[in-house]
């Protein structure tokens, strides 16, 4: 059984404000053998109450890509 990796990524949240997350996957320049896309990942954004309020889906097709994730107020 494997966890998650969960990262938790707290901003102060302002009118007007945007918000967006890089995502890419440092790890696998390194490691030979996760050279090959696509590399999947599932963000889930809560919002101040602790529940879930938009959840986006990336896949990175090779280990160099880097995604600029907008996110949506929760």
């Amino acid at each position: 059984m494997t966890r998650p990796r969960t990262y938790y990524l707290p901003w102060i949240i302002r009118p007007g404000l945007e918000c967006a997350l890089v995502l890419s996957n440092v790890e696998a320049r390194f490691k030979p053998e996760y050279a090959n896309g696509p590399f999947r990942a599932s963000v889930v954004q809560y919002d101040a109450q602790g529940a879930a309020a938009h959840v986006y889906d990336v896949s990175l097709q090779v280990n160099t890509d880097a995604v600029e994730l907008p996110l949506k107020p929760a």
